[in-house]
């Protein structure tokens, strides 16, 4: 049977250890893991065994790390994921590794969308936070759950290009390229349509007599 002929600390990850089988590298596992199943120079195991307890090693590794992400920052399933290829885990692993951190909750879409919209329509138009959604993997129908009741949108959004395009124009003459200056501003921020040109619209016919806005 084979033998396990060394288990030393890995230089890069001082939580893993490399583990050699009659004298060949075999894997990487972490310290707990190696610690858990008693591993030691001298042990007899099967190289198909070794292979089970590394796998289970590596699942466990993707879990804590996908956990430890989602509750410091909160993130779409999409970006978790991401964060696990980054590392470079396996398709499988990361199921895995997803999968878990559903379970204790940390992964949502639908509330993180909602908290998204939340947090960020008094800065931006809605175009802009449906683009910014749809590429952290949330669906329509959880983009639309989320605007429903929020208060973003229509009138409420109309208000709040108005708001920016006012703070943007602050101390800032009411010229031609003044005015091409903050439809571009404003454009970037994903307003558009009657928002857009209604703000625009608004502020300089309230405020070109004076020139400049205090």
């Amino acid at each position: 049977m084979p033998v396990i002929t060394e288990i030393s600390v890995q230089k890069k990850d001082k939580n893993r250890a490399s583990i050699f089988l009659d004298g060949v590298f075999f894997c990487g596992i972490e310290l707990v893991t190696v610690m858990e199943n008693r591993l030691t120079p001298g042990t007899e195991i099967e190289a198909e065994r070794l292979s089970e307890i590394a796998a289970e090693s590596e699942r466990a590794e993707a879990a804590r790390a996908a956990l430890e992400y989602a509750a410091k920052y909160v993130k779409s399933e999409r970006e978790i994921v991401n964060k696990l290829y980054q590392k470079g885990y396996s398709r499988a692993v990361i199921e895995y590794a997803v999968g878990r951190t559903k379970e204790y909750g940390y992964i949502d879409d639908a509330a993180f969308a909602k908290g998204y919209v939340a947090a960020h329509a008094g800065k931006y138009g809605t175009d802009k936070l449906k683009y910014d959604l749809r590429a952290r993997g949330i669906t329509d129908a959880d983009i639309t759950a989320a605007f429903e009741g929020s208060g973003a949108g229509g009138a409420a959004e109309a208000e709040v290009c108005r708001a920016i395009a006012e703070k943007y124009m602050r101390g800032k003459e009411c010229t031609p390229e003044n005015r091409q200056k903050l439809l571009r501003y404003l454009q970037g921020r994903g307003f558009f349509g009657d928002s857009l040109y209604g703000a625009v619209r608004a502020y300089f016919e309230n405020n070109e007599e004076e020139n400049i806005i205090e």
